[in-house]
Order: structure tokens, then C-alpha cells, then sequence
């Protein structure tokens, strides 16, 4: 949170404008009582001590100095100290939090808050759903990853009304995700770093890094050439980034990164040095919205701390919360998922953790930071049913299956709570 003279400062509290005319007033007030004084210091005679407590042996500019800092402290003072007094009346209980506090808090109940969805990509529905029940008011917007097409956007378009302007992608180059492994070999592109649908790749080794490159448009005639197109290895590239991203990174509140793709949608975000300083510029409270389950091949064995870790590597960029699912799975469910390689990803930290707990002496409420990040633990799970396309015999067969998905409701109660917090 803002210090508490800044939170006054904050744009749409409507307190600026009311604070000028009470400033004015004063001014108006102490012009009027200056003129009064100086007809009657011309016409009727004054004691002897009027020369003392008008300090006129003073210079002239240096009693009005003296003045105004004695005058604006009295403000200030007063200001405060009725601030308290308002508060204790209004909202007994509330003294500690202070009505600069209270202020802004309720402001943006009213107004909503600028929240900014980073990275998610089957996960953003949720996310938005719980949004929309909870924080009916918040203006938010979404940041595609630079794999996310405009199917993507149409649907979420289509599905929660957002106008065209809140859904932002990051960069207009044609740009493609590429992975090295921790045997030195390069992967290029979604296909190739996610594997073949239901493939278990508990075998390949663990990823080390990602970044960007330029996509390569093969085509089937090539110019003579003593080096093949196809031994060439990526090139890292920074893409330059659409000024409303910026903007929009600028103007955000609260920065809400997954659920999503780790590697493919996450990462690749963080891999552009614009918007990595505009985070890290930016007072806007970030929150990580953990995945529910492991992703084979790449985060196999992964726990929450090893994602923020990731993160952390891979841009610098460390996380305020972290939201983790610590509801289980139905044993038939789990058992689907590890025939696939997968484990629900894990909240408690492990001795590789850098861990911390943190007891309020008033409260006696216990909070553990991992990485950082404080751990906000709670059932968000639910089960629903996706429909996917696979080919069979060569053709095309819609098969509906169950999987395990971040429940809106349940997500959308927990990340109304941490908005809430200051």
C-alpha cells in the first residue's frame, strides 16, 4: 500500500480538487484578515508590544517564511488529528487503518480496480468468471501470450463482453517460443515443447531456459545454400512491444499471472525487457495463480516454490501472493493423471524452500511466505468436462473428457480477498 499521504494523491478519490478550495479558502481568509489589520495598524494606535508580537524586527520575508511553515503545520496537524476523530465516529474499530486508508479502499469498491490477467490461457475463463461474480466493477484487462491467436480473443470477447482495447497482445512481430533443454538441444515452438497430445515425456530432460525467436517461414522451393535452412538455431530476439501494453502495465492496480502454461505462457511474457521493467516498476500487487496439476515434460515434480523460482530466474520479477489448490483429487482422477505423468503441484515447501512464517502478534494469525510470495492456500479445484479433437482413422473425432479445472466461484472468492487487503 501507498504511504498514507500518497494514498491521498491517488487519482479519482475526488479529494485533490476539495483540498485546493479548502487551501484557497484559507488563503482568501488570511488576505482578508491581513487587509483588516493593516487598515487598523494605519489609523489606531498599537501598544508598544504589538512590535514584539508581530516580530517586526524581523525582516519582512522572513516572517512571511516563518509564517507559512507555522501555518501549514497547523493544517496538516489539524487535518490528522480530525481524520482520527471522523474515523473513531463513523467507523469505531477502523483507527489503525487509517482514513486516507479507508478512503481509498472504499473509492475502489465503488470505481473498480485496474486488474491486468497475465499469461493464462484455458485458465483466463476462470479467472474472469470469478471476477466478474465477485469484482462486478474492476476494469480488467488481458494480456495474451505470444502464442495466443485471435480465436482466443474472439472467445473471450464473445464470452465475458470485453471491449476489443482490453484485450491486448504483446508485440506485433511474428515471434515464436523456443526451450533449451538441460542437454543443450533447442525445441521450437508450442508443438515441440509441449509434445504430441497425451505423450508422456517424463523421460526428456528438464528444461533450463526459454526465450524468443522470430519465426521462420519455410517454403517448399530454397535457394541454393552450403548451410541448410533447417540447421540453423534460433537466434534470441526482443520483440518491441504495442505502447498500450505499456500503458495498460502503467495503469494497472493488481497484476494476476496464470493459470496457464508455465513455459509456453508465462515465461515467454517475462522474456521481453519492456514489460519486465514496467512490472518492476509498477506499485500494482502481483498474484500467481498456481496450475493444479504438474505438466509432463515440463514442470514433472515441479512445487509451488519451484514455478516462483522459475520466474524469479528467468526475469527477476518475485510475487506478492500465490495462490495454491490444497483440495485433493478423487483417487480415479489422480490415477488418470499420473498415467499421464502428472501430479497435482504441491504447496508445502520443501528443504530446498526458501520458507519463511510470520505470526501477528495481535491476531495470532500464522502466514507463510515461500519465495517470497505470501502462500494463500484453499480448495479451488472442481472437475469439468473438455472437448477436444483428435484423429482417428483419419478422421476427425470430438472426444469429451474429464479433467481437473480451477473453480471460478471458489477462485473468484480468494482473489476478492487478497484485492481487498491493503
Amino acid at each position: 500500500m501507498k504511504s498514507n499521504w500518497r494514498v491521498w494523491l491517488t487519482p479519482g478519490l475526488g479529494f485533490k480538487r476539495w483540498l485546493g478550495l479548502l487551501l484557497l479558502g484559507l488563503l482568501f481568509l488570511a488576505l482578508g484578515l491581513a487587509y483588516l489589520l493593516t487598515q487598523l495598524y494605519r489609523q489606531q494606535p498599537f501598544p508598544a508590544a504589538a512590535y514584539y508580537i508581530t516580530l517586526q524586527f524581523v525582516p519582512r520575508w522572513g516572517r512571511g517564511v516563518l509564517f507559512l511553515i507555522i501555518g501549514l503545520g497547523s493544517v496538516v496537524l489539524s487535518l490528522n488529528r480530525l481524520s482520527n476523530v471522523v474515523l473513531t465516529a463513523l467507523v469505531p474499530g477502523q483507527q489503525k487503518e487509517g482514513l486516507a486508508s479507508l478512503v481509498y479502499r472504499r473509492s475502489r469498491e465503488k470505481l473498480g480496480q485496474q486488474i491486468l490477467l497475465m499469461g493464462g490461457s484455458t485458465g483466463l475463463s476462470q479467472v474472469m468468471q470469478g471476477l466478474q461474480e465477485y469484482q462486478p466493477n474492476a476494469h480488467v484487462s488481458i494480456l495474451l501470450g505470444v502464442l495466443d491467436n485471435g480465436r482466443l480473443s474472439a472467445r473471450l470477447r464473445e464470452q465475458f463482453g470485453l471491449p476489443e482495447d482490453h484485450i491486448l497482445f504483446p508485440t506485433l512481430e511474428d515471434v515464436n517460443v523456443c526451450a533449451e533443454l538441460a542437454d543443450g538441444s533447442i525445441l521450437v515452438g508450442e508443438p515441440e515443447i509441449s509434445g504430441p497430445q497425451g505423450a508422456n515425456l517424463s523421460g526428456r530432460p528438464p528444461i533450463e531456459r526459454v526465450f524468443l525467436g522470430l519465426r521462420v517461414r519455410r517454403t517448399s522451393v530454397w535457394e541454393e545454400s552450403e548451410i541448410p535452412p533447417e540447421s540453423s538455431q534460433p537466434v534470441p530476439h526482443h520483440p518491441s512491444i504495442r505502447p498500450e501494453v505499456l500503458e495498460t502495465l502503467r495503469q494497472a492496480e493488481v497484476l494476476v499471472f496464470g493459470p496457464g502454461c508455465l513455459y509456453t505462457g508465462i515465461l515467454p511474457l517475462l522474456q521481453m525487457p519492456e514489460i519486465v521493467d514496467a512490472i518492476r516498476d509498477s506499485e500494482a500487487k502481483r498474484i500467481f495463480v498456481c496450475n493444479l496439476m504438474t505438466e509432463t515434460g515440463k514442470t514433472a515434480n515441479y512445487t509451488v516454490a519451484d514455478h516462483l523460482r522459475v520466474i524469479r530466474r528467468h526475469s527477476g520479477i518475485e510475487m506478492d501472493y500465490v495462490i495454491a489448490n490444497s483440495a485433493p483429487l478423487r483417487p480415479e482422477m489422480l490415477a488418470k493423471y499420473q498415467a499421464e505423468g502428472a501430479e497435482p503441484v504441491r504447496y508445502l515447501p520443501d528443504r530446498s524452500s526458501k520458507v519463511s512464517r510470520v505470526t501477528f502478534v495481535e491476531t495470532g494469525e500464522e502466514t507463510t511466505l515461500i519465495e517470497g510470495a505470501i502462500l494463500v492456500a484453499a480448495d479451488v479445484l472442481t472437475e469439468a468436462r473438455q472437448e477436444i479433437t483428435v484423429s482417428v482413422d483419419g478422421k476427425l473425432v470430438t472426444k469429451h473428457l474429464l479433467v481437473v479445472r480451477h473453480e471460478p466461484h471458489k477462485l473468484g472468492r480468494v482473489l476478492d480477498r487478497l484485492l481487498q487487503e491493503e
